[in-house]
């Protein structure tokens, strides 16, 4: 459920702001709200009022730091390479986009 959660929430937050001149700004700020998300509720739904003391206590900072550690991933590795992918479509697509012309004239 709460991957779901977080999952609706990156799609919805990326389609809104694709269209920005930059390309990293959607990418970005839907891994920090779907992120988010995802780990907030899926530490609430796991660990509040848990059987366990420590994890009932401790729920938040655990999560604090797995979210910590999904961003530090996602700008590290994710974000980068979505701009090295984009950009290489995108040169394909205008190196395309000629030939396709002439062909349907």
């Amino acid at each position: 459920m709460a991957y779901v959660l977080g999952q609706i929430l990156d799609v919805q937050v990326f389609n809104r702001l694709r269209q920005r001149s930059a390309w990293w700004v959607a990418p970005a700020a839907a891994m920090f709200l779907g992120n988010i998300s995802d780990t907030l509720a899926f530490f609430f739904i796991a660990f509040y009022k848990s059987s366990d003391p420590f994890m009932a206590a401790n729920w938040v900072e655990i999560a604090l730091v797995d979210y910590s550690f999904k961003v530090l991933i996602c700008l590290v590795f994710f974000l980068p390479m979505y701009g090295v992918l984009l950009n290489m479509l995108l040169k394909r697509l205008a190196e395309r986009q000629p030939a396709n012309r002439f062909q349907l004239s």
